[in-house]
């Protein structure tokens, strides 16, 4: 696989399974100059049947397919992988069925690379102003997801956007 030249810090990763309605539109919006020009997107396709990953190969647009349903966890799993590895310094999440607004990356973006007065950047101020990005939940879940914990039932699924410097994940894969 070829890693692309133009890289950009920010990583959007979205885990579908057969999403071929939504996916389409989503992957408009996020080619849109707003957003195209801040991050790149990983749809991690966890062995649709309806042809999403086509969908999102015709966009352009780089896309991991499982060979069998692995589960939303699993997923999600991969694509820190992924963005680990290819050196990404942010990662957004998103769920691949529009019930996120690609509307607010660019604000979740300006706010994970804002540094406070003493040039750190500030986790709970992320937190406390998008109440959708759930960093410390997002640990967790990558931590259970480590050790094996993450369950296939929907209630372990996270239903707010996440967002993480990935120098945390890093951090947190060297742990184990």
């Amino acid at each position: 696989m070829k890693l692309k030249k133009n890289r950009k810090d920010v990583l959007i990763i979205l885990p579908a399974y057969n999403e071929k309605k939504n996916i389409g539109p989503l992957m408009d919006e996020l080619l849109e100059p707003e957003i195209s020009e801040i991050a790149d997107v990983l749809v991690m396709n966890d062995s649709s049947k309806d042809g999403t990953n086509w969908i999102v190969k015709e966009k352009g647009i780089e896309v991991v397919s499982n060979i069998f349903n692995l589960g939303y966890g699993s997923s999600l799993q991969l694509g820190y992988k992924y963005a680990v590895r290819r050196g990404y310094k942010y990662v957004i999440q998103m769920d691949a069925d529009r019930q996120h607004d690609p509307c607010n990356i660019k604000n979740i973006y300006e706010t994970l690379t804002t540094k406070d007065e003493n040039g750190k950047y500030d986790a709970n101020s992320i937190t406390m102003t998008f109440s959708d990005i759930q960093i410390n939940n997002l640990l967790a879940e990558y931590l259970e997801l480590k050790d094996g914990k993450m369950g296939n039932d929907s209630t372990d699924m996270p239903v707010d956007y996440d967002a993480v410097i990935s120098d945390l994940v890093v951090n947190i894969d060297r742990i184990k």
